[in-house]
């Protein structure tokens, strides 16, 4: 184990353990070497508790193994449990040059984010995970959607991964019924009572939107909606700021084209990523059109222009083949009825035209009742 003295970690870095008023302004406070080894050891134990395939495990538990855990900063604690995490500010022998910031000592220590290899870097970096105020919904500059096929028993099963596992998200969680979080809303000082009926109230969903729970992520106060639609494809719709960790992102993630996610994302979102394949706009446009991916694109880009031109095409090229099949399940689990009407209108296959005519049929008064 490399020792817990800062003596390996770079000059600049040295320095700023002796300038009070630089940390101050910072909002951080040097470890001594028992707090350094407290600290290990807290993210030893957790990272040891975490069920993550051997390759991705080990190279966590590696760097956990080398780095020293220079300075601690904020706490933010959840508004629902209280549970916290800490930003702390880490040495990395095999980056002589820079810091790092680990944001929760539950979170997958290739997700902490670039701290860079300055002082004034460093600020900007600490800046950017510990704003003051959490936006709304309308305003963070980046929106971005992914599918993920996972077959779950149910949104719970997702919210009890987040609450139990993903310690750097916010276990104030709100329903499709809320589209911008209606936590804001709630006094701080509010009693038990008033707690206990906003948190069922927050919930609900919305019978004409997909199911879905909204988090807030602690650090960069980013938005994670996740969506239930048909096919087991869970829909992560991604509200947030952009941040320059594309270097994290990737370790957590890999930068294979078509696979990768989006290289802007503050680390306390892609960290919450990593169940699951994802499918994004990028990996669709650099495959050839099938039903997986048309199905996908319906999710991501639901009533869009492109998304209806895509159903189209399918619908011409595919006319006669197996793969219609699948375009129709598209159709029917969508609900996209005026494409059902078009496909009657113009496909050759006489026993599919019957079948649609049949299926959208209006009901008998017999029937109805």
């Amino acid at each position: 184990m490399l020792s817990t003295t800062m003596q390996d970690a770079p000059p600049w870095l040295g320095k700023l353990q002796d300038d009070k008023k630089s940390l101050a302004a910072l909002g951080l406070r040097p470890l001594d070497a028992e707090e350094r080894d407290q600290t290990r050891e807290l993210w030893r134990s957790t990272w040891n508790q975490v069920p993550f395939g051997e390759p991705f495990h080990d190279v966590c538990a590696n760097r956990i193994e080398r780095c020293v855990p220079l300075f601690e900063g904020p706490l933010r604690r959840r508004r629902i449990g209280k549970a916290g995490s800490r930003l702390v500010v880490v040495h990395d022998p095999a980056e002589p040059s820079s810091a790092w910031l680990s944001l929760s000592h539950a979170m997958p220590p290739l997700g902490w984010a670039f701290g860079g290899t300055t002082p004034e870097e460093l600020s900007r970096a600490v800046a950017r995970y510990t704003p003051a105020e959490a936006p709304d919904a309308i305003s963070f500059p980046r929106h971005e959607r992914l599918v993920k096929q996972m077959q779950i028993d149910g949104i719970d099963v997702i919210k009890n991964a987040v609450e139990g596992l993903e310690l750097w998200v916010d276990d104030a969680a709100w329903g499709s019924a809320f589209l911008d979080d209606p936590w804001q809303s709630l006094e701080p000082d509010a009693g038990m009572m008033m707690l206990s009926l906003h948190m069922r109230r927050v919930l609900d969903q919305h019978p004409g939107r997909r199911p879905s729970l909204s988090f807030r992520t602690l650090w960069s106060r980013s938005i994670i909606t996740i969506e239930q639609h048909p096919f087991d494809f869970w829909v992560f719709d991604l509200r947030y700021h952009p941040c320059p960790d594309q270097r994290a992102v990737e370790m957590l993630a890999g930068d294979e084209p078509g696979a990768r996610l989006p290289p802007d994302l503050p680390v306390d979102v892609a960290a919450s990523l990593l169940r699951g394949n994802s499918t994004t706009r990028e990996s669709i446009e650099r495959s050839e059109l099938d039903p997986f991916h048309l199905a996908a694109l319906v999710a991501i880009d639901p009533g869009e222009a492109t998304t209806t031109e895509a159903l189209r095409r399918a619908m011409r090229e595919w006319d006669g083949e197996d793969r219609i099949g699948g375009l129709m399940e598209i159709l029917s689990a969508y609900e996209l009825s005026a494409l059902q009407f078009e496909t009657v209108a113009t496909t050759k296959e006489e026993r599919l035209r019957e079948s649609l005519l049949a299926h959208l049929a209006p009901a008998s008064e017999e029937v109805a009742s």
